[in-house]
């Protein structure tokens, strides 16, 4: 692997540490990835691991029609 890939991969898994430290992000159920909610949508996608996710109850989630809705968690919701 070449150094500035190398380099590349250890800033981001630092700024990932950090992030997750000050509780501004949490792992993503799936992989691990650092991600944090923006805005008020609440379904979220991993760039890493190319899946999707709820960032109210924070699990995986494969049908977004059957996981947000009146039964469901809201997709849409103020941030914390």
């Amino acid at each position: 692997m070449p150094m500035n890939r190398r380099l590349h991969r250890m800033v981001v898994g630092q700024a990932q540490v950090a992030l997750l430290a000050r509780g501004h992000a949490y792992p993503y159920p799936t992989c691990g990835q650092a991600i944090r909610k923006i805005g008020n949508n609440n379904h979220l996608y991993c760039w890493s691991c190319n899946q999707h996710c709820c960032a109210l109850c924070r699990t995986s989630v494969q049908k977004m029609s059957q996981h947000f809705g009146p039964t469901g968690c809201k997709q849409h919701t103020e941030n914390p």
